[in-house]
């Protein structure tokens, strides 16, 4: 039995074998035919290549001209654009200079085939050299206007249909005017579309600042009470300093600040206070109690432009000086009769009796007087302020700068430097 076996196992081989080598033998035979189907259709593209090459050659000469316009108008109406475009680049080569006539219906061809192939920029190019030589082509000015349209520039486009249209006119053709139409309607649906793509964008615009100034709102008033609340929960721990700060430089900016002192034959203005100093530490203190006090610490120190004048006014006898003023002492546990105050000739230098004793007898006291008292203002300002944002025991009120006007005897005792 096994040798039986050990047989028939040989001979499933053999035909195993045999089916191999068959099948072998048909892939290399469908092979050779593919090999020799592809040959034979190269060998055929290569004739027809030839043929088409000579062709062309014997076609494109000065003395076939018109024939290799036809044929590359028969290219244009098979949409081989490509082809066409070539073909009327060597129809040019065939023109010469002076043949404008047929430049002119070549160059119009070309542009032809660029607008089916949207090369706008190439077509209008083309236009315009057409346009040089012929300025009332009808054709080519449909055609610029057609490659407006497809670069998007709709006012151009208009343009040269108007211009062709004008031509028409003139030359008595009704052939194309219909064209312009259509391409005047579709122009101006371009510029509606524009219009309204352009008004869309602007309501989204318009929407969104809407949004965003909503919600600038709305973080704006959360911020407001958040620090509402950090002050109410601070109860006075703000910048006070910089709050006082500002009020005097208000103040002194004004023309609240700008004195006008009448001496017994003319006057003193201070013109403006171009540069000014200050420094001031102000804040609360909570007590045990709860409650908080205001406590502040000022200095400050100005240099102020003034004008002498008497005289008329007609002949005034103008003297221009600086003037450097200088308050400190300011403080909480002071009052401005205890303040210090000191002022003094900056420009011009020279011992100069009449401005010396102008000095002395009016712009001194009555100056340092009114700064005093405008310093006292932005206090009892900033008391104001903090008393309506904190609980806190407010100091007593310093006099008013009304009151301080009428303290020149006090300050006329501080010397002049």
């Amino acid at each position: 039995m096994p040798v039986a076996t050990e047989e028939i196992r040989d001979a499933d081989d053999e035909d195993i074998s045999d089916t191999n080598d068959a099948s072998t033998v048909v892939e290399r035979e469908r092979d050779e035919v593919d090999e020799m189907v592809e040959a034979q259709q190269a060998k055929a593209q290569a004739e027809r290549s030839r043929i088409m090459k000579d062709f062309e050659d014997k076609l494109y000469v000065k003395e076939r001209a018109e024939e290799a316009r036809k044929y590359a108008n028969s290219l244009f109406k098979s949409d081989k654009l490509s082809e066409a475009a070539a073909a009327y680049e060597r129809c040019l080569t065939l023109c010469s200079n002076s043949d404008s006539a047929s430049r002119v219906v070549l160059l119009a061809n070309m542009a032809a085939v660029h607008l089916k192939q949207w090369r706008w920029r190439d077509a209008l190019q083309i236009c315009d050299e057409v346009l040089k030589i012929e300025p009332a082509h009808p054709k080519a000015l449909y055609r610029k206007a057609q490659a407006y349209r497809g670069l998007r520039n709709t006012d151009e486009a208009l343009t040269a249909i108007a211009q062709a249209r004008s031509v028409m006119k003139e030359a008595g053709k009704d052939v194309g005017c219909a064209e312009l139409d259509t391409l005047e309607k579709h122009v101006r649906k371009d510029i509606a579309k524009t219009e309204a793509a352009a008004a869309e964008a602007r309501g989204v615009e318009l929407r969104k600042a809407r949004r965003l100034e909503q919600a600038y709102a709305k973080q704006a008033a959360m911020i407001a009470r958040q620090h509402k609340e950090e002050t109410r929960a601070a109860k006075g721990r703000g910048d006070w300093s910089e709050m006082l700060v500002s009020d005097i430089v208000k103040r002194l900016g004004s023309d609240e600040s700008r004195m006008l002192i009448q001496e017994e034959d003319g006057w003193v203005h201070v013109t403006e206070v171009p540069d000014k100093k200050l420094e001031v530490d102000a804040q609360t203190i909570e007590k045990e109690d709860g409650s908080c006090s205001l406590t502040y610490e000022l200095s400050l120190s100005l240099i102020c432009n003034c004008v002498q004048m008497r005289g008329t006014w007609d002949d005034p006898g103008l003297i221009t000086f600086k003037l450097g003023i200088e308050i400190y002492g300011v403080s909480h546990n002071s009052n401005p009769e205890t303040w210090g105050a000191h002022a003094f000739l900056l420009q011009p230098n020279d011992d100069r009796s009449r401005v010396k004793k102008m000095m002395e007898t009016y712009v001194r006291p009555r100056y340092l007087s009114h700064v005093k008292g405008l310093v006292n203002d932005s206090i009892n300002n900033l008391k104001a302020k903090v008393l309506a944002e904190v609980e806190f025991d407010i100091i007593a009120s310093a006099p008013s700068k009304a009151a301080l006007e009428t303290q020149g005897s006090t300050a006329s005792a501080i010397g002049i430097e």
